[in-house]
């Protein structure tokens, strides 16, 4: 009898030992049709905690604040863009005599807000991409196979290289 209740002791805490999960501490950015989410651990992220999070390291934190400057210019260019479209709309749609020139200026203020839109992803891509390296795990080594003569002839040679 005590042999089988060592026996169920010991699977039982196998079971809970091989349960253990290690936590992934990296970010990860997805651009949704609402903006952009960020999820650790596989949870949802806000995005005040994640500044928060790559204001630890120097790096990353000065492509946060350029990510946050093309932010800014994106968002006031592509409101003023939309003022300067639909205010040519809204004269038409009033009866008045629009002033297209207002509009062809606010398309091309969208397009360059667009450009800052790219800029600032790009910088924030990279910003997490940076906080995220010091969480690889340094000790991993590659792994090469090389095949060809030697002294002995014929043979093969495996080379660990450690990052």
């Amino acid at each position: 009898m005590k042999k089988l209740i060592i026996l169920f002791i010991a699977i039982f805490s196998f079971g809970i030992l091989s349960a253990q999960s290690t936590t992934d501490s990296t970010i990860r950015m997805f651009n949704t049709f609402t903006g952009i989410k960020f999820v650790q651990n596989q949870q949802e992220v806000h995005r005040a905690d994640v500044y928060d999070m790559l204001s630890t390291n120097n790096l990353s934190s000065l492509y946060m604040y350029k990510a946050s400057v093309n932010e800014s210019m994106s968002m006031l260019l592509g409101l003023g863009g939309g003022f300067l479209i639909g205010y040519p709309l809204g004269q038409k749609l009033s009866g008045k005599e629009p002033q297209w020139e207002f509009a062809g200026g606010g398309i091309l203020m969208l397009l360059v807000a667009a450009h800052f839109n790219s800029a600032y992803k790009n910088n924030l891509a990279l910003a997490i991409s940076i906080y995220n390296k010091q969480f690889t795990n340094k000790t991993a080594s590659r792994l090469k196979i090389e095949m060809g003569l030697n002294n002995n002839g014929l043979g093969m040679s495996m080379r660990f290289r450690y990052n």
